[in-house]
């Protein structure tokens, strides 16, 4: 039993992964390469419903507090998230030109770097 919800944790991570990257890619495609597809739909949310900064504020904290409960739930099989991830992208790699190749490894470096940034601004303390 303990063994299935981890696969499901681990297949739920990974198709949020993969959103997130085709979603990362429709956004760098449409001309808006500065902002991340988290910090865009946050502002057309936020455009959206007229938030008052005092809302905005509050919204902000909440979802501060529900990325960290996600992070902590899925701490215990980031590992195995990993490992596939990696397992993918080797094979992804395999399939393509020596050019594509190269392309395709500085798109995950860009990948990785908005990572890092949006978990540092996860991080940052409030």
């Amino acid at each position: 039993m303990e063994r299935s919800k981890l696969l499901a944790a681990a297949f739920l991570a990974g198709a949020f992964t993969l959103g997130a990257t085709v979603g990362f890619g429709f956004d760098r495609s449409i001309g808006r390469p500065d902002a991340s597809p988290a910090a865009s739909a946050y502002a057309d949310f936020a455009e959206e419903l007229a938030l008052t900064p005092e809302q905005k504020a509050a919204v902000d904290s909440i979802l501060d507090v529900q990325h960290r409960a996600i992070d902590s739930l899925l701490a215990p099989v980031r590992p195995q998230m990993r490992a596939v991830r990696d397992t993918a992208q080797r094979e992804i790699a395999a399939r393509l030109s020596p050019e594509q190749r190269g392309k395709y490894e500085r798109y995950l470096a860009r990948r990785a770097e908005e990572q890092a940034r949006m978990r540092a601004r996860l991080e940052r303390p409030r």
